[in-house]
């Protein structure tokens, strides 16, 4: 059986949002990177800033505190406009674990009084996953930069794709 060689993947700047407060810190070591405003997502790749798009939440708290009805709108703004790039994904910087979205539920509901529950979050998670065909990865703090750059790397071979 013969294997096909993988075409050299071209090299890549990724674009990071001007606004974007936590950048990942791993990624110059990896690639080159540029500082401008994007229209949707925390990174792109220069010259595909319309077509590829990474949303990126520091962790469940910050995923949690978007879905809080004062904040929900824009958010869900953001994702419909994510929704429409060929290429998109959110990483959110923490995992999935019950415990601490419980923990960080009553938090947000003492801080600010909010209702939300698990199921909220889970509903949203399926909507966005299916309606809105945006995959949602939860990554573990330490494999956060092994996570980012795989996804890096699959991103960079849909460039002839698209």
């Amino acid at each position: 059986m013969r294997y096909k060689r993988r075409a050299k993947l071209q090299q890549v700047v990724i674009i990071q949002d001007d606004r974007e407060k936590q950048p990942w810190s791993f990624l110059p070591r990896h690639y080159p990177v540029e500082v401008h405003r994007l229209t949707v997502g925390d990174y792109s790749f220069k010259g595909y800033e319309n077509k590829i798009a990474i949303e990126k939440k520091s962790g469940l708290r910050e995923l949690l505190s978007n879905l809080i009805v004062g904040n929900r709108a824009r958010f869900e703004r953001c994702l419909e406009r994510l929704s429409k790039y060929p290429v998109k994904i959110l990483v959110v910087c923490e995992p999935l674990d019950g415990r601490l979205l419980r923990y960080y539920l009553a938090v947000l509901k003492k801080k600010s009084n909010c209702q939300l529950i698990e199921d909220t979050l889970y509903y949203w998670l399926a909507r966005t996953s299916i309606k809105l065909g945006i995959p949602v990865v939860f990554c573990q703090k330490e494999d956060v930069e092994k996570t980012v750059l795989k996804i890096i790397e699959q991103c960079r071979e849909k460039l002839g794709e698209i």
